[in-house]
């Protein structure tokens, strides 16, 4: 499966039918087969102008567009017909997705130019009543020139309140996507403190987790929404000492056998009993902040306006937060899943750091996905491992599957690309933004300062080893227990977090079944791909999370491959496969076109001359370098 897609997603839009889904956006309803070709051409393309807001602007907006040679908008759409060819259907929509007439499309190759850089349009040379509606679809769904589809621009512009009114459904579906029906105005923002029921601290107390919520207000959204969490433990700010990274400099100790058992270590905190339950309060006598006070991840922020609440927490010792940082310890992944308990509605919060009233999350749904770059993505493979009540689904890029893999390799200690002389201790100093609040520096300085010792010694710099305390931080160990659909990312270049952090998740998760278990492979380094204009990535985050936490049928499970690679020489290209594995191995290679001579080429046969001519791989290697 080979896509050369510019500005279209690996999804089948024939799932759908396309007169439903112009019916459930507003743009027609059953008087559309009962009218003319014409009226409903002309009802289509009056309703693509949503920011004109008079019948004069209208107008000029059409004859700014033009159809053929001879013809605007406004002076074609004037004739009475009962067909017209694609040709200028697809020309017109074009000059709607904002590409330029004369620049980038010409007469006569409206159509080309859409499948040339990689849409999907309909095949038929002529439009008339039986085919109509999806051309129309056709045209919703297509690619703008800012990589967005032709409907969300038009909902960004005003479309839905002049479809509907003001009185937008909500949420609203199209083409088994959410669309942005929210505003700012829209949301509410709040705090609540979740009961970890350990304590990291020692402090003979549960430590309390900050979590911070925007959603949907109630008297905007009538119904129950879902949420999707981010656990970020840089979202309150970072450390950044320097003079505590360790030097890399130094001779290699004397190793000893390596004997320790993997898996043999225990993976859960030991729970204490829950905080008393103080007076439930109603959710609209809750006084809420203002702001979340912190970053966000932009991801997040795309779903905001779609109805999906969004939460994010920095977790343990972090600003607002009791406790202390672990790198990955099995206690930053029990905080993590007692908050998605919260937001799932199956334990109650706390609305104050003094515990004074419970609250639940009437609002939610139950379903709940986690997001995530880097450590961000490693906490939800990290949640997904023990199953907590109300997850549903993760999408997890650039994440570490065990740390070992991310600050050692066999035996040797090697440092993150871009972080020389880090390690786990430096990365919970780093993250530990808890002592930023004056009150908290002296009275957690002491108790943190010997955690960090304790972690100094535990990660053994002396011989690399894999031992309990990595052992702790291996999801691997646990992988089997991952139920819930998954989606990862990750760069093949990114040498932070490597590639075989995701190789090695997927080849445990690929021996289950009953999941859909998905990876985008991206020829980047340690970064999200939001913004790569050859690939719709947001949309596949959209299906997906409106499918899983939604609950809407959309067929994106089984319509996108289980492995979407970006090609290494065309970034324009991507490549669907039915695993990682799966490739075609050339041993024929083409170099340049040489000026008035054939294609300069090389034959790849290393691998024959290895097993006719060697008998050892030593020689091999040291004539292959000599």
């Amino acid at each position: 499966m080979k896509n050369n897609f510019k500005y279209n997603a690996f999804t089948d839009d024939s799932f759908f039918d396309p007169f439903d889904e112009l019916k459930r956006i507003n743009l027609f309803d059953d008087s559309f087969f009962e009218n003319s070709f014409h009226d409903n051409l002309k009802i289509f393309f009056k309703r693509m102008f949503p920011n004109c807001h008079s019948f004069e602007a209208k107008k000029e907006a059409e004859k700014a567009i033009l159809v053929n040679g001879k013809n605007d908008l406004s002076t074609y759409l004037e004739r009475d017909f009962q067909s017209i060819s694609a040709e200028d259907f697809y020309l017109v929509i074009d000059q709607l997705l904002d590409f330029n007439l004369g620049l980038e499309i010409y007469f006569g190759s409206g159509k080309q130019f859409l499948i040339d850089s990689g849409q999907q349009v309909l095949s038929a040379v002529k439009i008339d009543s039986t085919n109509l509606a999806d051309f129309l679809f056709n045209a919703l769904i297509l690619r703008s020139a800012n990589g967005l589809s032709l409907i969300d621009n038009l909902v960004s512009d005003g479309f839905l309140i002049e479809s509907f009114a003001n009185k937008i459904p909500k949420p609203l579906f199209f083409a088994g996507k959410s669309l942005a029906v929210f505003q700012k105005k829209d949301l509410l923002h709040e705090r609540v403190y979740i009961d970890t029921r350990i304590d990291t601290d020692q402090d003979r107390k549960n430590d309390l987790l900050l979590l911070t919520i925007s959603r949907p207000k109630k008297e905007v959204a009538d119904f129950k929404v879902p949420v999707i969490l981010t656990a970020n433990p840089y979202f309150y700010g970072t450390n950044d000492m320097q003079e505590d990274v360790h030097s890399p400099e130094g001779d290699l100790s004397i190793k000893d056998d390596f004997n320790f058992q993997i898996g043999s270590s225990s993976e859960t905190e030991k729970q204490l009993p829950a905080l008393k339950k103080q007076e439930v309060i109603e959710e609209e006598s809750f006084k809420r902040s203002s702001k979340t006070g912190a970053s966000t991840f932009p991801l997040n922020d795309y779903f905001l306006a779609r109805g999906f609440a969004v939460a994010y927490y920095g977790g343990l010792g972090t600003r607002g937060s009791d406790g202390l940082r672990s790198s990955g310890g099995p206690d930053e992944t029990t905080a993590c899943c007692a908050a998605i308990e919260y937001l799932s509605g199956h334990r109650l919060a706390f609305t104050d750091k003094a515990a004074s009233n419970s609250i639940r999350a009437a609002w939610s749904n139950g379903s709940v996905a986690m997001t995530g770059r880097s450590y961000l993505g490693t906490l939800a493979t990290a949640c997904a491992t023990r199953n907590p009540l109300g997850l549903k689904t993760i999408i997890s890029e650039s994440a570490i599957s065990s740390w070992y893999d991310y600050y050692r390799e066999n035996g040797l200690v090697v440092a993150p690309g871009g972080f020389q002389g880090e390690d786990a201790d430096v990365l919970a100093l780093d993250t530990f933004s808890r002592w930023f609040d004056g009150s908290q520096f002296f009275k957690i300085k002491s108790i943190f300062e010997k955690s960090l010792s304790e972690m100094k010694k535990a990660e053994d710099r002396q011989t690399g080893n894999y031992n309990e305390f990595w052992d702790q931080r291996n999801y691997l160990n646990q992988a089997e227990k991952i139920k819930i659909d998954c989606l990862y990312v990750h760069g093949l270049n990114d040498w932070n977090v490597k590639p075989i952090n995701v190789f090695n998740i997927l080849a445990k998760l690929s021996k289950h079944s009953g999941q859909s278990v998905n990876v985008i492979l991206h020829q980047g380094q340690h970064i999200s791909p939001h913004d790569i204009r050859s690939f719709d990535y947001l949309d596949i985050c959209n299906a997906w999370l409106t499918h899983e936490l939604f609950g809407l049928e959309n067929s994106i499970q089984k319509t996108l491959p289980k492995v979407i690679v970006e090609d290494n020489i065309d970034p324009e290209i991507w490549h669907g496969q039915s695993d990682w594995t799966q490739t075609e191995r050339k041993s024929e290679f083409n170099l340049a076109r040489l000026a008035g001579e054939k294609l300069a080429s090389y034959k790849d046969n290393l691998t024959e001359i290895y097993h006719n001519h060697y008998s050892n791989y030593e020689n091999y290697e040291k004539d292959f370098y000599s």
